[in-house]
């Protein structure tokens, strides 16, 4: 088949069509690869602010814990 001006157009607009899908696979690989590094880094935060709510709620308790013992001490030195 001979080489026409419209098969030679085609080709060229098959290869800038493929350069053209390269680079827009290339951004969403990176737009993945940057919302991925995104979640990990507020997973981080969420688990270290967890930690930090847990840590609160457990000192709470011990303080209550210890506010219970030293009336029950006091109320075991009253009834002696």
């Amino acid at each position: 088949m001979p080489e026409t001006g419209l098969l030679k157009g085609d080709e060229m607009y098959n290869e800038t069509a493929y350069e053209y899908l390269g680079v827009a696979s290339n951004a969403i690989v990176q737009a993945i690869n940057c919302l991925t590094r995104e979640e990990e880094r507020l997973i981080k935060e969420q688990e270290e602010s967890a930690v930090i709510r847990t840590r609160k709620q457990l000192d709470r308790l011990y303080v209550s814990r210890d506010e219970i013992s030293a009336v029950m001490e006091e109320q075991k030195r009253v009834a002696q």
